[in-house]
């Protein structure tokens, strides 16, 4: 189009008889065209693009090359995008427009006011360009501020879950060999309790950051989820990536990051030739991997939690033998001192030793496992045997033993001595409970599934402080107690399955109920029931 009108002007002057040179008039249109064209290739022309368009419009004498000078200030002004610059080059090059344009035409008001009016037909056409610039950059500004929003993370800058899934869809269809990469950060919810999201937000940034560093030239790097993050990585050779991804994500990152990471991986083909199977099966080695570490902070939880019981039951045991040591050291080093008789604290010394004896023939108990013969059972006999071995105990202390009993059978799986042992040591521990005369009463029924069975007093009653403490080893309210009885009634319920709670009103008395699963119907012995 402008090489068109340049011809134009040229045929119009020299048809006109206006040239002063036709000519030069031909050579300067010719120098002003190949500057046009040729600009992008050697930049100084448009230096030199003024000077050729001046001289072509000194020779051809007409005002029609205004629309020259108007393009490129246009074209100039667009390049510089500044404002000031712009006005001073759009005023330079109409002047130069103007100064030539005097030389050949009257000097009249008229021709006077036509440059005037040209200089501010220039400055209109400048700001008029810069605004449409302005407008046209902030519309695709605010085009890639939005592509940017819907396709990126607002937080880390990488991807987003969406298209991390469309690359990853569209790399595949490349046939690269790649490794999928899953990455979870540990305990990040727990961090976000403690330090709030905003502690959060920072580890993710670092976390964004460190794999900006590392895996700088990855394929793919997305924030896969809330604590979770994808990269994808070219493997050249056929190496296997473990080795490098285990220093970098299990060694490196927590020691500069100070936060732990799971991870898992998919190699591409091998672990899968579908966007789902690369996925499903990082995520599968993900799982393993937070499996594997659950279950042994699980295990190292138990030991420590073992080493704390240990320590709790060696402290108390200890405890409660050197009490008794003391008395029998105290008596036997008064004698050994004075030459003391100590023959009339033999009976003091002997229940001295006995209570120690007792102590430890119940913390074996308590602590050995031994081995129980579980068989189908019905209850009624255990308790009917209790009855039978405790009913003198109760009437020489005072106190009255009731038993209350379902008609047909309790039937449930049993290691029969240890139950005797369970309900001896529940009335026992009744008998104590009641400092006057008093009633105990074993009742069992049936509870669907699930026998019953409550021993209930009416004692002095236990404060509900310590209801949660009873069955902690060597803690007794009593003066002559071990504190193990009701730890190893604890204990034997959990060994069959069951379960032991305790109920008690200060004054009125209490009630331990032990619930124990019924037998299957096929396991009922064929022996008769009482």
């Amino acid at each position: 189009m402008c090489t068109l009108y340049v011809v134009s002007v040229t045929v119009s002057s020299i048809w006109m008889d206006l040239s002063r040179n036709q000519a030069v008039l031909m050579w300067f249109a010719c120098l002003f065209l190949c500057s046009l064209f040729f600009e992008d290739k050697v930049p100084v022309l448009r230096y030199v693009q003024i000077a050729f368009l001046a001289l072509f419009h000194w020779n051809s004498q007409l005002n029609w090359c205004q629309p020259l000078y108007m393009f490129l200030a246009f074209k100039e002004c667009y390049r510089i995008q500044h404002l000031t610059r712009s006005i001073a080059l759009a005023f330079f090059i109409v002047s130069i427009y103007s100064l030539i344009r005097i030389s050949y035409v009257p000097d009249t008001l008229y021709n006077v006011l036509v440059t005037f009016f040209d200089v501010v037909n220039v400055l209109v056409i400048v700001f008029a360009v810069h605004y449409v610039v302005k407008v046209e950059q902030e519309k695709r500004s605010l085009f890639r501020e939005k592509k940017h929003l819907s396709t990126h993370d607002p937080l880390t800058g990488l991807l987003n879950y969406q298209e991390y899934h469309r690359q990853l869809a569209t790399l595949l269809k490349k046939g690269e060999r790649f490794v999928l990469l899953i990455i979870d950060c540990i305990d990040l919810k727990s961090m976000n309790d403690q330090q709030g999201y905003q502690g959060g937000n920072r580890i993710l940034i670092k976390m964004a950051n460190y794999l900006r560093t590392f895996f700088s030239e990855a394929y793919i790097m997305a924030h896969y989820g809330g604590d979770e993050f994808a990269v994808v990585i070219s493997v050249k050779d056929r190496r296997n990536p473990v080795d490098e991804l285990t220093r970098l994500l299990v060694h490196q990152l927590p020691r500069e990051l100070k936060i732990g990471v799971t991870y898992g991986y998919a190699v591409y083909p091998e672990d899968g030739e579908t966007k789902d199977a690369l996925i499903s099966a990082a995520e599968q080695k993900l799982f393993n991997m937070k499996r594997e570490m659950w279950l042994k902070k699980e295990e190292q939880e138990l030991r420590a939690e073992k080493l704390r019981v240990v320590g709790e039951l060696a402290a108390g045991l200890a405890h409660e033998i050197r009490n008794p040591l003391t008395t029998l050291r105290g008596f036997l080093q008064l004698s050994k001192k004075n030459n003391f008789d100590i023959s009339p604290y033999y009976e003091l010394m002997m229940q001295e030793t006995e209570r120690v004896s007792e102590l430890t023939a119940e913390f074996l108990q308590f602590s050995k496992k031994n081995a129980a013969e579980f068989k189908v059972q019905a209850l009624q006999d255990c308790i009917q045997r209790v009855v039978h071995l405790l009913e003198s105990e109760a009437t020489y202390l005072g106190h009255e033993l009731h038993c209350t009993l379902v008609p047909t059978p309790v039937l449930v799986l049993i290691d029969k001595d240890k139950m005797v042992q369970l309900f001896i040591n529940l009335v026992r521990n009744a008998f104590d409970a009641m400092v006057q005369p008093g009633t105990v009463t074993i009742r069992l029924r049936r509870d669907g599934e699930h026998g019953v069975i409550e021993v209930c007093d009416t004692g002095s009653g236990i404060p509900e402080e310590r209801l949660n403490d009873i069955f902690n080893p060597f803690y007794t309210t009593k003066e002559t107690g071990t504190g193990l009885g009701l730890s190893i009634c604890y204990q034997i319920v959990h060994h069959h399955n069951g379960a032991i709670e305790v109920e008690s009103k200060v004054g009125e008395g209490s009630t331990f109920t032990v619930k124990l699963p019924l037998a299957q119907n096929e396991q009922r012995p064929q022996a008769q029931s009482s």
